[in-house]
């Protein structure tokens, strides 16, 4: 989405609501571009995986790219993600993990335990609980950097296939392409979560407005805004 067409959206979700055009000023315009980050963290940390799939092409400029991520893990310390004793070390921007896929499983994990559960437990306990290639399981380790254990664990040079969800920093979601000769900034949004993305940026703009009541409203359009993208 291109920088100026999510200003208008979001002047138009808040004027709408109200009726009246109360924000029209340079001030919004910079408040909105400050808050962008943010609210595509919370599209990353919300929505419903594969409402985060986009158009990933390295070459693409057009403002629709997507969250989620395709890696091969690697076994090189600091190219992320990458395998160490066991563990799969992930990127520090990764808010969530979609899938994993070790060579030798019959099947993809994408549903994932905690270090802290039984099922992780039964992993050691020696008595015949323990995941097989049939039925693996993978932990999420709650860690900085995350990081995921694998169960069964890679045989050595196993190919480990992981599906990431990441969000932008700060300092690179708003980019730049040359447009008729002019520079054009745009924004990397999934395409199914355009709607939620707005009304949530707006509610943000609001709560710096201090304006609870818009903001209440533009929370709860964008939460409504994700779960009808899901059905």
């Amino acid at each position: 989405m291109d920088v100026s067409d999510i200003i208008k959206q979001v002047r138009w979700c808040v004027d709408e609501e109200s009726g009246v055009n109360d924000y029209e000023d340079v001030y919004f315009d910079n408040i909105v571009k400050a808050k962008i980050g943010a609210a595509l963290r919370w599209c990353a940390l919300y929505a419903d995986a594969v409402l985060l799939n986009g158009n990933n092409s390295a070459s693409s400029t057009s403002g629709d790219g997507g969250m989620t991520h395709d890696y091969t893990v690697g076994a090189s310390p600091g190219d992320y993600p990458y395998l160490e004793n066991g563990f799969i070390i992930l990127p520090l921007d990764t808010v969530r993990v979609s899938r994993i896929k070790v060579a030798g499983w019959h099947k993809g994990v994408s549903t994932f335990i905690s270090e802290d559960s039984d099922e992780y437990l039964q992993q050691y306990d020696g008595l015949g609980s323990e995941a097989t290639n049939d039925r693996p399981v993978a932990a999420l380790i709650q860690t900085t950097p995350l990081k995921i254990q694998p169960f069964p664990a890679p045989t050595a040079g196993a190919t480990i296939e992981v599906s990431l969800i990441q969000s932008p920093s700060d300092s690179d979601v708003i980019q730049t392409r040359t447009e008729g000769g002019s520079s054009v900034e745009y924004v990397n949004v999934p395409p199914k979560l355009s709607s939620a993305f707005t009304y949530y940026l707006a509610y943000l703009v609001m709560c710096a407005h201090n304006d609870t009541t818009k903001a209440s409203s533009m929370l709860q359009i964008a939460k409504e805004q994700i779960a009808a993208n899901t059905k």
